[in-house]
């Protein structure tokens, strides 16, 4: 009974974290703190990987990690690194949520393979899509008990071309 207990009491804390969070930067082993909620990648310099580790108020900590996805039919000395797919993870203890993004010309032509794993609560349904030439989003309707809420990853363009990453914002 101690052990539902305690179990029921963990899951509450996981499920009821804020969204409010700070970024780290991380590449190549050097870890560089940012204080900003998106995670922003620029793809002309993305070579496979790029990870931000980002923390909530509570200091619980997300992984956000870009990654290029290369495809049997490229070489290393393909065209114009925009012109990729890209997979979009996003991890805590509580779940891990990706999709890829196809990007060609500086705009996201087309969203897919999206997947979710959670711990502690359960999801509802979920939507992958592409709202616009600069935006996707992957939403997840989410229950725990009485309560429900909507979990979102987004990908935007800027006007930079840089890509920005969000999850809730």
């Amino acid at each position: 009974m101690k052990r539902s207990i305690l179990f029921l009491v963990l899951t509450l804390i996981v499920g009821l974290q804020s969204s409010t969070i700070r970024a780290e930067y991380s590449s190549e082993g050097v870890d560089n703190t940012m204080n900003k909620s998106i995670a922003t990648f620029d793809l002309d310099y993305l070579q496979r990987s790029e990870t931000y580790i980002i923390y909530d108020d509570f200091g619980a900590y997300a992984t956000i990690t870009l990654e290029r996805v290369i495809n049997s039919d490229q070489t290393n000395n393909s065209k114009a690194i925009q012109n990729d797919s890209y997979r979009i993870h996003y991890s805590t203890l509580a779940e891990k949520i990706s999709y890829i993004i196809d990007v060609k010309n500086n705009s996201i032509v087309s969203a897919h393979s999206g997947s979710y794993s959670v711990f502690g609560y359960s999801v509802k349904s979920s939507s992958l899509r592409v709202i616009h030439a600069k935006y996707a989003s992957y939403s997840l309707e989410c229950s725990f008990l009485l309560r429900s809420w909507t979990n979102r990853l987004n990908a935007y363009i800027n006007s930079n071309n840089d890509l920005e990453i969000r999850f809730n914002s």
